[in-house]
């Protein structure tokens, strides 16, 4: 037989609930969240979900050379040594993609439960995208969301704090590399994304997300060792200067 658990969550999403003031309160227990989902999960739990290839992060980096660059104006953009680029980096890090993934971890789909303690005051809703990838993808994608525009002051220690707390096998500096290399790949993809969606929808509000979004892509750049993909991004984004 089949059980069926099925709960209302309501509606005080996160990012219409968080403030300066409460920002790491409702950041941290989104972590715990995190934390108790890699632990508790199992291949046997999640081995139906497809896992992340290479060929899924060219997807998504295909989406800012396809509708960035060229809404940039950016003529000449070297698309074969940036995709050359990535691809050595996928292949010298050595990633595990043998992890649950949200995929969509983000405040607008964390629901405060204020009546339950602990890591049950947040809800999780749309789990559709789920596959098997990179431990810390839902991490970053939590801390380093462009639709939230808040700042990166309580990133080190909750990254470090989520580190400590899972079951992994890589070293803190392993896994800060591929951290940062797979938070780029999605801010790039939003980079893309945002332009795309701006151009079908014609909402100006994307604009906002655009201006975030290169932020954290020159942020997020500082960590990553790679000088040609660095003089790549670097030129693009200095173009829009």
């Amino acid at each position: 037989s089949t059980i069926i658990v099925m709960e209302d969550f309501g509606d005080k999403t996160f990012n219409i609930l968080y403030t300066d003031r409460n920002l790491y309160n409702f950041l941290k227990v989104a972590v715990d969240n995190l934390i108790i989902i890699q632990n508790s999960l199992t291949s046997d739990d999640i081995y139906k979900l497809d896992k992340y290839s290479f060929y899924n992060l060219k997807l998504e980096i295909s989406e800012f050379v396809d509708h960035y660059i060229p809404y940039k104006k950016i003529k000449n953009f070297p698309r074969k040594l940036f995709f050359e680029s990535w691809k050595n980096i996928f292949n010298s890090q050595n990633f595990e993609f043998s992890s649950f993934v949200h995929k969509d971890f983000e405040f607008i789909n964390l629901i405060y439960l204020n009546k339950n303690i602990n890591h049950l005051k947040c809800g999780i809703i749309d789990f559709q995208n789920a596959y098997q990838g990179f431990i810390g993808w839902d991490l970053f994608s939590i801390l380093e969301n462009p639709r939230i525009n808040f700042s990166n002051q309580f990133n080190d220690d909750l990254i470090r704090y989520f580190y400590n707390n899972v079951f992994i096998n890589t070293d803190f500096k392993t896994f800060l590399n591929q951290y940062y290399s797979l938070n780029l790949v999605r801010q790039t993809r939003l980079l893309g994304r945002w332009i795309k969606v701006l151009n079908l929808e014609n909402n100006l509000n994307y604009f906002k997300y655009i201006d975030i979004t290169e932020k954290r892509i020159i942020s997020c750049l500082e960590k990553i060792e790679d000088s040609n993909l660095k003089t790549i991004y670097e030129k693009a984004l200095k173009r829009n200067a």
